[in-house]
Parts: C-alpha cells; sequence; structure tokens
C-alpha cells in the first residue's frame, strides 16, 4: 500500500511539471507589519537542503521554539523534498500535534521522539497528546505509525473521523474547540485543497495553521468553489480574532516574487520565510472573489493552481485506498 501511494504521489508531481506554461495572473499584497518581520518564526533560517545530499550538515528535525510551550519542527530536505512542518502546541493538561510529516522511518526522522522530548522540557505536566492532520495528504500523515505505537490518540482522516469526534454536524461551517488547559484552538474546516483539509487557531499565540490550504508553495486546488468559500471563512475569521501569522504545511517560493522552485528540488538556498500574513489571505480572497472560474493564479508568496481531471481522479482514488 505504501508504494501504490508513493506512485499516485509520483503521477500527480508528473502532472506539474507544466506549471509554468500555463498565463496566470499576478497579484500582490501589503507590506508586512514589522511585528512579523521581527518574530522569529519569520527571521528563521530553515535547513533548505543541500546540492550534494550525500553531504549534507542539516538535522534530522529542524527545531524552532516559538515560546516555551510552542514550537515548529520541519524535516529534512535531502530525505523528503517536500519537507512539511509540524507544529506543537502544549498546553496545560494535553498537547497538540499538528501533522506527524511525510517520513514513517523514525531512525531517518524520530518526529515522536522529538516530541516527547520538547514536552518534557516544558514546564507544563501535560499528560495527554492529541494528533491531529491538516489534510489527509501522506506527507502530512506518514509519521502516524510512531505515535500509534506509544498508545496516542491520532485522529485519523478523512473528515468523517473529524465529524464524529469534534460532533462537527454542519461540516464545513461549524468550528470545533480543543481544550488543551489554559491553551483553546479552534479547529476551521476549510476545504478545497483537499476535501478534509481544516485550519487550526491557537488563541494563545495568534497564530493560524493553515497546512496546505495556504502556504508559500504551489497550491493544488482539487474544489475551487469549496476553496473559495474556505478562504472566505478564514477572513471573516480573521476580521474577529487577532492574526499575527498564517503557518503552513511547506516553503516552496524563492524570496524572489512569484518564483517557484522546481518540483521536487532538494535544495532551496534563497526561498522566502514561512509565514504569511492576514493581508496575504485578503489579496486572496479579493482575487478568487473575482474569479468564480477556475484558473492558476500567480501571488507574490504562492501560486494557486486548480488540479487537472486527472488530478482529481488520481486524488479521489488515492484518497479510496487510503481510508
Amino acid at each position: 500500500m505504501k508504494n501504490f501511494h508513493f506512485f499516485i504521489f509520483t503521477l500527480l508531481m508528473c502532472t506539474s511539471c507544466a506549471v509554468s506554461t500555463v498565463p496566470m495572473t499576478t497579484a500582490t499584497h501589503a507590506g508586512l507589519p514589522n511585528t512579523l518581520k521581527n518574530s522569529s518564526v519569520y527571521q528563521k533560517k530553515w535547513g533548505h537542503g543541500s546540492e550534494d545530499c550525500n553531504s549534507k550538515t542539516f538535522a534530522q528535525l529542524d527545531v524552532l521554539k516559538v515560546n516555551e510551550r510552542t514550537f515548529v519542527l520541519r524535516q529534512d530536505k535531502c530525505q523528503t523534498f517536500e519537507a512539511p512542518f509540524i507544529y506543537l502546541l502544549v498546553g496545560d493538561n494535553r498537547s497538540l500535534v499538528i501533522d506527524t510529516g511525510a517520513i514513517e522511518d523514525e531512525s531517518l526522522s524520530p518526529v515522536y521522539q522529538t516530541i516527547d522530548t520538547l514536552i518534557a522540557k516544558t514546564n507544563a505536566t501535560a499528560s495527554e497528546l492529541l494528533v491531529i492532520h491538516s489534510h489527509g495528504h501522506s506527507d502530512h500523515k506518514a509519521g502516524d505509525g510512531q505515535f500509534r505505537r506509544h498508545g496516542i490518540t491520532v485522529i485519523d482522516t478523512p473528515k468523517a473521523h473529524l465529524q464524529t469526534y469534534f460532533d462537527l454536524a454542519e461540516w464545513p461551517n461549524d468550528t470545533a474547540s480543543i481544550e488543551l488547559g489554559s491553551r483553546r484552538i479552534i479547529l476551521i474546516p476549510t476545504p478545497g485543497h483537499h476535501d478534509d483539509a481544516v485550519t487550526f487557531y491557537d488563541s494563545q499565540t495568534q497564530l493560524l495553521f493553515t497546512g496546505d490550504t495556504l502556504y508559500p508553495g504551489l497550491i493544488y486546488i482539487k474544489n475551487w468553489q469549496d476553496y473559495r468559500a474556505s478562504i472566505i471563512r478564514l477572513v471573516d475569521f480573521s476580521q474577529q480574532h487577532p492574526v499575527k501569522a498564517i503557518l503552513g504545511g511547506h516553503i516552496e517560493m524563492s524570496t524572489t516574487a512569484g518564483q517557484l522552485y522546481p518540483i521536487g528540488s532538494t535544495y532551496q538556498p534563497n526561498e522566502r520565510p514561512l509565514p504569511l500574513s492576514v493581508s496575504h489571505l485578503r489579496s486572496l480572497n479579493d482575487v478568487l472573489s473575482d474569479t468564480p472560474t477556475e484558473r492558476p493564479l500567480i501571488f507574490d508568496a504562492f501560486i494557486i493552481k486548480p488540479m487537472t481531471r486527472f488530478q482529481k481522479a488520481l486524488s479521489t482514488l488515492a484518497a479510496w485506498f487510503s481510508d
């Protein structure tokens, strides 16, 4: 089954090679606030791979401590070109892990062990750990087994599991509250890139964790109308809650506006910072509101690209086999 998922994923990536030949619309956003530019998560220079992965020097997991109870982890690009981000939010009573990465083998990427060590170093007494995925693609849940082997609760995709666990009767218009103990997380359904995509808001740090719904990279859209509605939902949410930064699932863009690293790159020496701002979100919404029919769009910090019919069929097939 693992080889099948890899085969499907490879086909999806191969069909993406024509992105640079498709006519697109460019849009820009308002200037970033200084509070974001000066933040540790914006200033962070992540391990960005190597020209020669045989002589690489980056750690298996690059870890940023945002504060005493908030951590960002990135997997090594030489082990997985996806280099997805994993988030750890620690509360008084329990901790939340958002995504488990693209690598199953704990010896190559010890996600559980690293997170367990990070929690132990905090001043929290949290005894419970909860794992939830930003969406169901394999590069965000391959490490689930590392947690399940230790008896950790992993809320699996598809969305039916989320709906049952959090009593989300009116998906995608409901939200759910996750209480960690002196720390409240709000779960917001945001389908479009993936049918079961969700976004997380941390009321303590005022960070919005968007997975692959919005990140500095090539964002494939499976359902255009669902995606437009999800972005409206996030804009509305950001008007009612303070959002300091938006943190997504990958970095695939360079510091040159609108320039994407080639799919499969294991070396990104001039990649742009991870965080996006509410101004990026609003710019995206402004353009999408005038774009009822799906078409590719280039922004300075990300690219929106509808899936082809072939890609949608492959995505559905992969989801069917993973259920």
